[in-house]
């Protein structure tokens, strides 16, 4: 069941258990988010993917930006290191 508000459109569900409309359990599943982010990251690139953060959490949207943009620079800083050490070598 759910979401149950806008900002939880996704990362937020739970696992009702229910005796006709009597609802008898509910076990919050957090951290429900699946939404094929994954593959559409393939198909647009690190570069391309940054305005899809943005849906990932519409509360904290410029957390989940600054954080695809700091794995990403974090990403390029250790490819270049990479790249300079077999150079060197």
């Amino acid at each position: 069941m759910g979401p149950q508000h806008p900002s939880t459109h996704g990362v937020l569900r739970f696992v009702v258990r229910a005796d006709g409309e009597v609802m008898k359990e509910a076990i919050p599943d957090i951290g429900y988010l699946h939404r094929s982010i994954e593959k559409i990251a393939e198909k647009v690139g690190w570069h391309g993917f940054l305005p899809y953060t943005d849906r990932v959490d519409y509360v904290a949207a410029m957390f989940c930006n600054h954080g695809w943009a700091m794995a990403c620079g974090a990403a390029r800083r250790h490819r270049g290191a990479e790249a300079r050490a077999s150079t060197a070598a």
